[in-house]
């Protein structure tokens, strides 16, 4: 699996020479308004990228019997914040690019708690079709529930592909979570030429 997602770690530095940088230009420009507009809407756009980037800690996909073969149609990604930050989930889409097609997916505007159902058989599926839906598995303040903002909350994404996107053996498929304002994160998943279990973790591959 490929990940691209370490760009937000790679901005931090940059964040913490902002910080200096402010500082000690402060003293040397005896802190003028002009000096101190620009260094804080600097401050302010960098903070915004790193604050909009999301971890996505596991990724797991289901086969399934269909035509005589196996393929993958439902994949979850476990999902945190890098940094505390209010996030709007119905502005993350889910891009998809497949050797033969690219495509879009949006928020099908569902969430429900997992309530120690099993993922994939989890009955927000069947309000997910060529989309994805949320999973909550940790909501301190009822926002996405609410609200659907993401702050300090781990989620679920269900994500169910279209026929188009399936996954078959030896076959792969790059996923990439963007926002409008945000960092995107890309992964993409290899789906092995054998696989014994109904289950992939696709961290393994």
């Amino acid at each position: 699996m490929n990940n691209h997602a370490s760009m937000g770690a790679s901005l931090l530095p940059i964040l913490c020479g902002v910080i200096l940088m402010g500082a000690s230009s402060s003293v040397i420009l005896d802190n003028t308004d002009f000096f101190s507009t620009d260094v804080e809407q600097l401050f302010s756009d960098v903070f915004d990228e790193i604050s909009s980037f999301l971890q996505i800690k596991e990724i797991w996909g289901k086969y399934e019997n269909s035509n005589h073969s196996r393929q993958i149609s439902k994949v979850i990604f476990l999902v945190k914040q890098f940094i505390q930050h209010d996030i709007n989930i119905s502005d993350i889409s889910l891009q998809l690019i497949s050797k033969d097609d690219v495509g879009i997916l949006y928020f099908s505007g569902h969430c429900s708690n997992s309530t120690g159902q099993s993922l994939f058989t989890h009955n927000i599926w069947s309000k997910t079709q060529n989309s994805y839906s949320i999973i909550v598995l940790s909501d301190h303040d009822d926002s996405i529930s609410k609200f659907n903002i993401m702050n300090d909350d781990m989620i679920f994404f269900a994500i169910h592909l279209p026929s188009n996107f399936v996954l078959k053996k030896d076959e792969s498929l790059t996923i990439t979570l963007c926002r409008a304002n945000g960092q995107p994160c890309s992964y993409t998943l290899t789906v092995p030429g054998y696989h014994s279990q109904d289950i992939i973790s696709f961290t393994d591959y």
